[in-house]
C-alpha cells in the first residue's frame, strides 16, 4: 500500500475517550496541520509545515515546494523531506556531526 505522510509541530491535547471501549486520541491546530499535509501531499512523499522544516533542516535535506491552498487554513508554505543528512569525510560516512556534511538522497 503506498500513502501520503504529513508532519506538523506544535501543541496538542491528547486523552482516553470512551467508557465502554476506551481509546486514547489526540486533538489540536497541530494534529490538523499534519493530517492536512497528509491529504494535500503525493504518494511516497513527506510533507512538512514550515514550522517543522525548522526543526528538521538540519538533519534532513528538504525541498521548499510552495504555498499550498489548505483547507481551514489559507495558503501554507510547504516542504518536501527528501532525504536524511549524513556526515562523510573521504567517501566514507560517520554519524559524527563534528565531520563534514553531506546527503544521501532517496531516489
Amino acid at each position: 500500500m503506498m500513502s501520503a505522510s504529513g508532519i506538523s509541530c506544535g501543541p496538542l491535547v491528547g486523552g482516553v475517550i470512551g467508557a465502554r471501549k476506551p481509546v486514547y486520541d489526540i486533538w489540536g491546530n497541530t494534529v490538523n496541520e499534519a493530517s492536512r499535509m497528509e491529504s494535500t501531499g503525493k504518494i511516497r512523499r513527506i510533507q512538512v509545515t514550515n514550522h517543522a522544516q525548522q526543526l528538521l533542516r538540519n538533519r534532513f535535506e528538504l525541498k521548499y515546494r510552495g504555498h499550498v491552498a489548505v483547507k481551514g487554513k489559507g495558503m501554507m508554505e510547504t516542504w518536501w523531506v527528501l532525504g536524511r543528512k549524513v556526515t562523510y569525510t573521504d567517501r566514507k560516512l560517520y554519524a559524527d556531526p563534528e565531520d563534514k556534511v553531506g546527503y544521501v538522497l532517496l531516489d
